[in-house]
């Protein structure tokens, strides 16, 4: 670890193996040599920094290895407790609680989604409504009067548009004749010249 991870607490358990470890007229070498240990770590237990550790899972192993070693009862500093660690903490708790908003912010998409449809659909069957009703109320302002008067109108359209055809029919009928005239007299003129071109 890069920062300092050191407290008057650490300083103190650590002069407790340093003066353990000469009491039993043994140099950090030889220490390290016996507890098959890294001598910085001997060393950084001994001055109260564990900042040459990893992590506190590391340290606390160590720690345990040498008390064991030493034969001592003491307790792990209290260095890495919640006020040094808070920043961790509360970026853990940070990500959990972002985890468990995600149900809870798609669930709020979801009815945000709907509650827009159900405005939109709202909307245009008002507006279709209201021309439902303009319609109705013009069908409504017609009296039997307008009626009349608009079929009289529908019927003198037709009698406007059949007129011109009965007109035409007898037309129809002589251009029908002129081209089967046409048809058959070409039917001739081929035929004579086929009788001509075979004499």
């Amino acid at each position: 670890m890069s920062e300092d991870i050191k407290s008057a607490s650490s300083a103190k358990i650590g002069k407790i193996f340093s003066d353990s470890r000469s009491e039993l007229g043994l140099t950090s070498q030889q220490v390290a040599e016996k507890a098959v240990m890294n001598i910085k770590y001997i060393e950084g237990i001994e001055s109260g920094d564990y900042s040459i550790f990893p992590s506190e899972g590391f340290a606390r192993a160590y720690f345990i290895k040498y008390q064991k070693f030493l034969s001592l009862d003491c307790s792990f500093p209290p260095i890495y407790e919640p006020e040094n660690r808070q920043t961790e903490i509360v970026e853990k708790s940070i990500a959990r609680l972002n985890k468990s908003l995600l149900p809870l912010i798609t669930g709020m998409g979801i009815i945000i989604s709907l509650l827009i449809l159900i405005i939109i659909f709202n909307k245009f069957y008002y507006y279709s409504a209201v021309d439902r009703l303009d319609t109705l109320k013009v069908i409504d302002s017609f009296s039997l009067d307008d009626a009349s008067a608009i079929e009289a109108s529908i019927l003198n359209l037709k009698k406007e548009l059949i007129i011109p055809l009965e007109k035409l029919e007898p037309e129809i009928e002589l251009n029908q004749k002129k081209k089967m005239n046409c048809h058959y007299s070409l039917a001739m003129s081929v035929g004579w010249k086929f009788i001509q071109i075979m004499s």
